[in-house]
């Protein structure tokens, strides 16, 4: 799953104090589990004032999490729909992709283990078990198997993290986080009411944290740029399945741009962000290049090709030894001669 969607997932599950969950039985479970701590904290003086700080930090957080959101605008917002939107097969299949990856990533032997975050390991043979567990489960399941039956299967995976309940995500330092996941919520794998009877699980403080993390990293690409690395390393061939929101599309599509450009002409890495960013098809290049109006050389001995396209509009692409530099497009007679004399085209 990508940190934008997780990152919205963050976003709604502390926005709302409760974890998303799909079934009534978990639903009920959280309810009764922070309605009961709540109850034992309200019996002592000092139990009291720690349930007034709990409540302190979680209003804390909401409002700095609303604060951060607010200025990402429509960007968020449409991969927030995207990501609440997600059907829950999908889900799976996304989560299950990302272990594989993380496999295939973690290992040079691909027998090695899989981090599951900074000091923990999932060996891939405990991977393969996971699976084979999950498999049971879902076969005794369809089959109308007990609730003791189906738990006692179920807790096999619990020594080694389920796979449905631990999710492997780098962060573009190159560090991993691990999200622990139980119906597409960001919570603690709701195994019992008990499993929340904890100040940490109550506010989900260890959570929230990484949904912290993931909004600031994300908040960073905002305002068009939100999913540029998102699916960064990823094979090319893999991408397109990957771009379940708004913002892998866009960077998908930019990945894209920038390989059509290269096809035609040698850049820099600024050079192709120029280029991509104010407009050049790669027609535009060929025609430039093939046919420039005249070309001048620049102080530092670059190339510069300039295209007259009418109107008293003109095209222009800075060239060095080691590709494109840098592009304008339709700028008038006037600027065109600003730059002239400001780097010294001849």
């Amino acid at each position: 799953m990508s940190l934008v969607n997780l990152a919205c997932d963050a976003y709604r599950v502390y926005r709302i104090g409760k974890p998303i969950v799909t079934s009534k039985v978990a639903k009920r479970s959280y309810s009764k589990a922070r309605k009961n701590y709540e109850k034992k904290l309200k019996k002592t003086k000092k139990g009291r004032e720690q349930l007034k700080k709990l409540k302190a930090q979680e209003k804390a957080f909401k409002k700095t999490v609303d604060a951060f959101m607010q200025p990402l605008g429509k960007a968020v917002t449409l991969s927030r729909r995207v990501a609440n939107n997600l059907p829950f097969v999908q889900t799976i299949r996304n989560l299950k992709a990302s272990m594989k990856a993380e496999v295939i990533k973690s290992s040079k032997t691909r027998t090695g283990l899989v981090q599951k975050g900074d000091k923990e390991y999932l060996s891939i043979s405990d991977y393969n078990r996971i699976v084979k567990i999950s498999k049971e489960y879902q076969l005794a399941k369809s089959q109308g198997a007990s609730p003791e039956k189906l738990w006692s299967i179920k807790s096999k995976a619990e020594v080694i993290r389920s796979a449905y309940q631990v999710e492997s995500v780098i962060k573009p330092n190159g560090s991993a986080i691990t999200v622990p996941r139980s119906d597409r919520g960001m919570n603690e794998g709701i195994k019992s009411p008990e499993s929340l009877e904890d100040p940490v699980e109550y506010i989900g403080i260890g959570a929230a944290k990484i949904g912290v993390n993931v909004l600031k990293w994300v908040g960073k690409k905002a305002a068009g740029k939100i999913g540029k690395k998102i699916v960064e390393g990823e094979a090319k061939e893999k991408a397109s399945e990957y771009a379940s929101s708004a913002a892998q599309y866009q960077r998908l599509k930019g990945s894209l741009a920038k390989e059509e450009i290269q096809s035609v002409i040698k850049t820099t890495e600024h050079g192709a962000e120029r280029l991509m960013s104010r407009g050049f098809s790669p027609s535009d290049i060929s025609a430039l290049k093939l046919s420039p109006s005249k070309v001048l050389t620049q102080s530092d001995g670059a190339s510069v090709y300039i295209k007259d396209i009418g109107a008293g509009k003109f095209n222009v692409i800075v060239e060095s030894e080691n590709g494109v530099v840098t592009a304008l497009k339709n700028i008038s007679e006037n600027s065109l001669n600003k730059l002239s004399r400001n780097y010294g085209w001849k």
